[in-house]
């Protein structure tokens, strides 16, 4: 799980990196889910290591984690396309 949020996170790392547009609030939301999902793993992995029984509701709250990151970056991919047709093919970030 954490390497696919890691994966996600580098995606939405490039997305943010093609467009302009790239809001504070949209860095400062990644950056919080970022906290909250290596706090949540750690926390999960302790548990886990000290042979816990861990919860299936910190195993649904990483998995809501890992999908909102990627919602957020599916979304800006969708504004990036928006935008992309709106300035035209020849000033397309894709065309650089």
């Amino acid at each position: 799980m954490a390497q696919d949020y890691a994966r996600l996170e580098r995606l939405a790392s490039e997305v943010g990196s093609l467009s302009p547009e790239a809001s504070k609030r949209e860095e400062f939301r990644k950056t919080w889910l970022r906290v909250r999902f290596r706090t949540s793993y750690r926390v999960l992995s302790v548990e886990l290591a000290a042979r816990r029984r861990c919860s299936m509701g910190r195993l649904a709250h990483l998995t809501e984690l890992v999908a909102n990151l990627s919602a957020d970056t599916e979304n800006a991919m969708e504004r990036l396309q928006m935008e992309s047709a709106a300035r035209g093919p020849a000033n397309s970030p894709f065309n650089s």
